[in-house]
């Protein structure tokens, strides 16, 4: 992505996320998995509890962006750590 691409997608995404956030500015397990609009719940709870990062049970826009970062952005080690967290479900 361009800068300028990289730059309307993040508004975007924060457009998006204030949306279903509300008020608390936080998206909860239920809220992220509603967005997300998946039929097998195991990976929205994974990808939840990753960007979780503080362990709130929520994930905040700092959360969020901070991940999506990483995918976007991180070196080759940084996605395969992430991508073996995902299916890591017992540390």
């Amino acid at each position: 992505m361009s800068l300028d691409e990289d730059a309307r997608w993040l508004e975007w995404v924060t457009k998006q996320f204030e949306s279903i956030a509300g008020e608390d500015k936080e998206i909860d397990l239920d809220e992220f998995k509603s967005a997300l609009k998946v039929k097998e719940s195991f990976f929205a709870e994974r990808f939840f509890a990753l960007f979780d990062s503080d362990g709130s049970s929520t994930i905040s826009l700092d959360e969020l962006l901070k991940a999506l970062d990483l995918l976007i952005h991180g070196n080759e080690t940084d996605k395969l750590h992430f991508l073996f967290q995902v299916y890591d479900v017992d540390g």
